[in-house]
């Protein structure tokens, strides 16, 4: 795809998304910037996912690579088949049931072009309601309590409690880890990918306003209650994967894994297993978190059910004492 312009690599993965994909690709194919090679990956979708997928590459055929699998192997996995094709100069993982606004690329390829410096870049997310339509608000303040977008070093950005929507970031091709996405992870393997991708770079952040609007409906992963269960699990397995690679990240990764394991605890005292809730917090101050360990125990033993209800749920929905409150107790 030679243009002279840089080309834009979008890996679209995909599973059982027969109701959305479509707009979601018709979100791509509407770009105001056209130098975009788009990769269409499934992982052995059993509904009409892949059908939907392959009128496209049809009709397409100079713009759309497809690739399908027979079975189901993770999301890792479908999204380092599209990476292995792509050829472009930048990268862009997009979920299936995700929307791009028109302007998107155009925006991002300009801004990395005014920052030579960056690796990537990213802008906020519009978080809607799939069956109703409603809008929740922008993806920073629904799920961080803030509007501010960190930027910067890995260690300005990957701190915790700070999540932000993988399909908004635009990174170079060129800083892709040559092992892509790790397959071990059956959940959260972009949290390893992404700080790879940075490790040495510059992330820097847009201000202007969403992009991509991210879609909560009754399938995603971070909404299922028996995924929720198994994410500390995984979020600890990603950290463990980062630390044994990249010594040099231990004191960012323990502050990740510390608030990762009293978000567990409080979980646990939610929930009334208070048993389990004081055996995670004395592996925090196992793990050196003396301070966030004894804070948090001194904490709901005084406080009670007013801490642990002040950091669970949306972050939205609470009153602006608890979401101060709430970033506290988790960072």
């Amino acid at each position: 795809m030679m243009t002279g312009f840089p080309t834009v690599s979008i890996i679209i993965g995909t599973y059982n998304q027969q109701e959305f994909v479509q707009e979601t690709v018709e979100s791509v194919l509407a770009q105001t910037y056209p130098h975009v090679e788009i990769i269409l990956t499934d992982d052995g979708s059993t509904d009409a996912t892949p059908a939907i997928l392959s009128e496209y590459a049809r009709r397409f055929p100079e713009r759309i690579k497809l690739v399908l699998s027979d079975r189901n192997t993770g999301i890792p996995a479908n999204f380092n088949r599209g990476l292995a094709l792509r050829s472009g100069d930048f990268i862009v993982c997009l979920d299936g049931d995700d929307l791009m606004l028109p302007a998107k690329l155009e925006r991002q390829v300009a801004f990395l072009a005014q920052h030579p410096e960056a690796t990537g870049c990213y802008h906020d997310a519009e978080v809607f309601v799939s069956e109703t339509g409603e809008v929740l608000g922008p993806m920073s303040l629904v799920y961080n309590g803030t509007r501010r977008l960190r930027q910067g070093r890995l260690r300005d950005w990957f701190v915790p409690r700070n999540f932000f929507l993988p399909s908004a970031i635009l990174f170079r091709a060129a800083a892709c880890p040559p092992h892509r996405f790790d397959e071990r992870l059956k959940y959260l393997s972009e949290v390893v990918f992404y700080a790879e991708v940075f490790r040495t770079g510059l992330l820097l952040a847009m201000p202007d306003e969403p992009l991509v609007r991210y879609r909560r409906h009754a399938r995603n992963v971070t909404d299922d209650p028996a995924s929720r269960a198994l994410m500390p699990e995984y979020e600890l397995m990603a950290y463990a994967i980062l630390e044994a690679r990249y010594p040099e990240l231990y004191p960012v990764l323990r502050k990740l894994r510390h608030s990762c394991r009293i978000s567990q605890a409080l979980r646990f005292y939610r929930a009334g297993q208070r048993a389990s809730g004081q055996r995670v917090l004395w592996n925090v101050i196992r793990d050196g978190g003396i301070i966030a360990g004894l804070g948090t125990w001194m904490g709901v033993n005084f406080l009670g059910r007013a801490l642990t209800q002040a950091t669970g749920g949306s972050v939205s929905a609470r009153a602006g004492w608890l979401k101060r409150l709430a970033r506290f107790i988790l960072r």
